[in-house]
């Protein structure tokens, strides 16, 4: 799992251009949440990712005293010692403290963790493809209809679904699967599930931007003739 997790972690940062350390941050933080939720809540508890190896690990700091009474959270000066050298009594020192067992708790936790940061980059990335693009009119293709709500699915670039409400929709209109149809984008916007864009066939771009448009054009136009 180790030399998969960092090959999986690369790719992730390449294709999706993620921080690699932020995604090993992130996987620590879920390592030590699961550490807590299945041996026990221990305070001071860290977790560490090689970044060359991907060997995953937790620790836990420990007093260093003469006779230990909790071994979770006390440890003699000689076994402090195997960790830090210069350990005394009364020091607090970090040791490992991962159990056999959680192994395998790990490996789930770091792919979940690699797959939320998937999808949280995928929602980022739709999000900036279509806000700039608010007060824009944009083509789409019907997928479906519902007939209780009357809303319609469209697809937006060929992969991203989003809902056209009746209210946005041309009242005498009859929109049928497969049919291409231009939208106006109104909104878009964060939510917890992702990005919400709000699109539709009533609304109209304003005068401004279509005479700013069309300046514009003209302008490129004069500009290539000279």
């Amino acid at each position: 799992m180790s030399k998969a997790l960092i090959a999986g972690i690369n790719q992730v940062a390449i294709d999706k251009g993620l921080d690699r350390e932020v995604i090993f941050e992130a996987i620590e933080a879920a390592l030590v949440s699961a550490y807590k939720r299945n041996f026990g809540p221990v305070a001071n508890v860290t977790a560490e990712v090689d970044r060359y190896t991907g060997e995953m690990r937790v620790l836990t700091e420990r007093e260093v005293v003469d006779d230990v009474i909790s071994e979770r959270t006390e440890i003699t000066e000689k076994d402090a010692r195997r960790y830090v050298p210069t350990a005394q009594v009364g020091d607090v020192v970090r040791v490992p403290d991962t159990p056999e067992q959680f192994g395998r708790i790990a490996a789930q936790t770091a792919k979940q963790v690699i797959l939320q940061r998937i999808r949280e980059a995928e929602r980022d990335t739709v999000y900036e493809n279509f806000a700039h693009k608010v007060g824009e009119v944009i083509t789409a293709q019907v997928r479906s209809t519902d007939t209780l709500s009357g809303a319609v699915t469209l697809l937006l670039d060929d992969k991203h679904e989003c809902l056209m409400m009746k209210e946005d929709q041309i009242p005498t209109e009859k929109l049928r699967r497969g049919d291409f149809v231009k939208v106006f984008v109104v909104d878009v916007h964060k939510s917890t599930r992702g990005p919400v864009i709000r699109i539709s066939r009533t609304h109209r771009p304003r005068a401004g931007r279509a005479q700013q448009s069309r300046r514009d054009r003209h302008g490129a136009r004069r500009g290539s003739g000279g």
